[in-house]
């Protein structure tokens, strides 16, 4: 009786199988971490929209006399703490994020959040108005390496502030 061992063609075929088994099982787990992510991206991304938001949504609609959207000139995009109506925080820009007292959020490197404020078409909510209908949409957009991760959006009524 002889031994019986296996041939080389059975052990390359062996070798090459587990070699795609290898690769699959790989190919699933850098999915699964991108997935992972692309979760935890979303997720400070959405707390870097709040963290401006919630500073923006209990100023006034706007100052008493004031046509346009946009700061005034005691006012400064940088300084958010000098913010006093809604429409000062159009086009604040911060890479990296900044808090409200202008300090840069640690970790936050290729970060960039972005504000927007525009009046709203009383007819058409989605669509942008060029006079001040008694409503404003905020826009908050954050990116990461140049690539946009959420855009939040606030709307902000004058009625509001009839009821304060």
């Amino acid at each position: 009786m002889s031994a019986r061992g296996f041939s080389l063609i059975e052990a390359t075929l062996s070798i090459v199988l587990v070699g795609m088994m290898a690769s699959a099982a790989l190919a699933v787990v850098a999915g699964a971490r991108r997935t992972e992510q692309m979760a935890a991206d979303r997720a400070r991304a959405q707390l870097l929209a709040e963290e401006v938001l919630s500073e923006i949504a209990p100023l006034k609609y706007k100052e008493a006399g004031s046509l346009t959207i946009g700061i005034d000139a005691s006012e400064s995009t940088g300084n958010r703490n000098t913010w006093d109506d809604v429409d000062d925080a159009d086009g604040c820009s911060e890479a990296p994020p900044k808090d409200r007292t202008g300090t840069v959020h640690p970790g936050l490197t290729g970060w960039k959040r972005a504000v927007k404020v525009e009046w709203v078409d009383a007819l058409d909510i989605l669509g942008i108005g060029v006079v001040d209908s008694g409503l404003k949409r905020v826009t908050v957009t954050v990116s990461k390496g140049g690539r946009v991760v959420l855009k939040a959006v606030l709307m902000r009524s004058a009625a509001r502030e009839d009821y304060q």
